[in-house]
Order: structure tokens, then C-alpha cells, then sequence
């Protein structure tokens, strides 16, 4: 049985019908190749990847965030 994604393009290359450009870009499957980064900062603050949070001694992995609840009470949030 085909995969869904080897129907699609088949379907849309034996296509008699104008396709849109975006139907066209989807039939050409996934792209393999992505960009990815060890660390990033954010106002002033370096976050790292877990992989490379384990060669380092000083470790900044938490993440805090500030959210409004159901009944409009803010809360923070730590993990």
C-alpha cells in the first residue's frame, strides 16, 4: 500500500487541472535538511539545548511563563 504522501504527489504531477502553486510545493514532500541551533538568547539570556546542557557545570534549562487562567487570574508558571 502506497503512502499517503506517494499518492499525493502522483496525484498532483498526473494532474490534467491547474494546480495551485502551494498544492504543487506539498506534492514535493518534506525537505530533509534543517537548521538547528545548541544555544539561543533571549534578552539577555542564553538557553541551551539539553545535549549541550550536559557538557556544561552551570545549567539555565527552566522556562517561566506568565498566563491568564480561566477566571482571569494570572499565573505564573515554571518547568
Amino acid at each position: 500500500m502506497k503512502g499517503f504522501n506517494i499518492w499525493f504527489r502522483d496525484r498532483i504531477q498526473n494532474s490534467y487541472f491547474s494546480m495551485d502553486d502551494a498544492f504543487r510545493s506539498l506534492a514535493g514532500g518534506p525537505l530533509f535538511t534543517i537548521t538547528s541551533y545548541q544555544a539561543y538568547a533571549i534578552n539577555g539570556y542564553t538557553f541551551y539545548t539539553t545535549g549541550q546542557d550536559k557538557k556544561s557545570t552551570y545549567q539555565n534549562s527552566g522556562v517561566r511563563i506568565e498566563a491568564v487562567d480561566n477566571d482571569d487570574e494570572k499565573t505564573a508558571y515554571y518547568g
